[in-house]
C-alpha cells in the first residue's frame, strides 16, 4: 500500500497541502515504507530517507509526527506509484525520458501530439488576431457575424474534437466509429476543463461577456451538445450555413478559439517550447484561473521502474483507475 503524506514546511506549495510532499511506498513483506521527500520540481532527495518497521498508515503517521515541527495530512495512494495517464496533465510535475519506462515510445508520441496540438492552436490565434484588426471585442460587437467567423468557428471546433479525440484514446477509451459529445464530455471531469478561466491579454480594459472567457463552465454532460453554446453553433453552422449564419458570431468564434487553447493546456500544460511561445502571441489568452493537482492527482515515478502509462478507462467503458474522476 501507498500513501501520500503531505508535511507544511513549505507554504507555498500545493495548494491542497500547503507543505512538501512525501511518498511512501512499502517496500517489504516485513511491513517497512520507503519515505521519499519531492522537492516543488517533483524530484525526489536522493539518497531516500528509509522509515522501518511500520505497519499501518497509523503507525507511520505517529512517528512523522512526532519529528520537531511536522504536521502530517496523511491518505491512501489512489493508484501504485510509477503510473501516469496520457494527456492528463497534473501541474506540479514535468514528464522527462529519465523516468518514462518506455521513453522513446511514449516520449516521442506525447511531443509530437503537443507539437501538432501547438501548431494547430497558433493557427486559430493567427485568424483570431487577423479578425480583430477589423472587428474589436467590445461587448456591443458580440452578435457580429461574417464569413470569416464562420470558418474560424468551423477549424476551431474541429480541433477540439480532433483533441478529445486523441485524448480518450491515449487514455483507453473505447471510441465508437462516429463519436461525438457524448464521448468527449467523459473528459470534463478528468482534465478539469470547466475550472479554466482566461481573458483576451491585448484587452485589458475589456467588460461584458468576454471579460472571463471560460468556454467549458456551462458543459453539462446530459445535455452535452447544447450546454456548449459555441459548439452548438458550430454543429448548427457546419450542417445548415444559411439558416444558421448568425450563430457563426465573433462571441461563439472567440469561445471555440478559447476551448481548443483549453484543450492544449489540460492535456499537455504550459511549459514548453511547444506551446510556451503562445503566450505572447498578439491574440493571446491570459490564464486566470486553472486546476491545481492535488497530492494523489499527482505523477510521481517509482525509483526503480519508472514511469508507465495507464489507461484511465477499461475496454468495456468502465473506470480504471479512481485517481481521477470521469463524468
Amino acid at each position: 500500500m501507498s500513501y501520500w503524506l503531505a508535511i507544511p514546511r513549505a507554504p507555498s506549495f500545493f495548494e491542497v497541502s500547503a507543505g512538501t510532499i512525501l511518498w511512501t511506498e512499502r517496500y517489504d513483506e516485513g511491513g517497512n515504507f520507503r519515505v521519499w521527500e519531492l522537492s516543488p520540481n517533483g524530484q525526489t532527495d536522493d539518497p531516500p530517507c528509509d522509515v522501518a518497521g511500520f505497519a499501518s498508515a497509523e503507525t507511520l503517521e505517529a512517528v512523522i509526527a512526532a519529528l520537531p515541527g511536522h504536521d502530517v495530512d496523511i491518505e491512501a495512494a489512489p493508484h501504485p506509484p510509477g503510473v501516469f495517464h496520457p494527456r492528463v496533465w497534473r501541474n506540479g510535475y514535468q514528464l522527462s525520458a529519465e523516468h518514462l519506462e518506455n521513453p522513446g515510445e511514449d516520449l516521442e508520441e506525447l511531443r509530437r501530439a503537443r507539437r501538432e496540438s501547438a501548431i494547430a492552436v497558433r493557427r486559430l490565434l493567427d485568424d483570431l488576431a487577423d479578425i480583430f484588426e477589423f472587428v474589436d471585442p467590445d461587448p456591443v460587437n458580440l452578435g457580429v457575424y461574417g464569413p470569416a467567423f464562420r470558418e474560424l468557428l468551423l477549424l476551431a471546433a474541429s480541433e477540439f474534437e480532433a483533441a478529445c479525440k486523441g485524448a480518450l484514446r491515449g487514455l483507453g477509451y473505447p471510441l465508437p466509429d462516429r463519436p461525438s459529445t457524448t464521448q468527449y464530455a467523459h473528459l470534463k471531469k478528468p482534465l478539469r476543463l470547466d475550472e479554466y478561466r482566461l481573458r483576451l491579454s491585448a484587452y485589458p480594459d475589456l467588460h461584458g461577456a468576454l471579460v472571463e472567457i471560460s468556454p467549458f463552465a456551462s458543459w453539462d454532460p446530459a445535455r452535452a451538445t447544447a450546454s456548449l453554446p459555441w459548439y452548438d453553433a458550430y454543429n448548427l453552422v457546419k450542417h445548415d450555413r444559411d439558416l444558421n449564419r448568425t450563430r457563426a458570431s465573433l462571441e461563439n468564434t472567440v469561445n471555440a478559439v478559447a476551448g481548443a487553447y483549453v484543450m492544449l493546456l489540460a492535456q499537455f500544460g504550459e511549459p514548453g517550447a511547444a506551446v510556451q511561445h503562445l503566450a505572447t502571441h498578439r491574440a493571446a489568452f491570459t490564464v486566470t484561473a486553472e486546476p491545481k493537482a492535488t497530492a494523489r492527482e499527482l505523477y510521481f515515478p517509482a525509483r526503480e521502474e519508472g514511469l508507465r502509462r495507464a489507461p484511465l478507462w477499461n475496454a468495456d467503458g468502465s473506470l480504471a483507475c479512481t485517481c481521477v474522476t470521469s463524468a
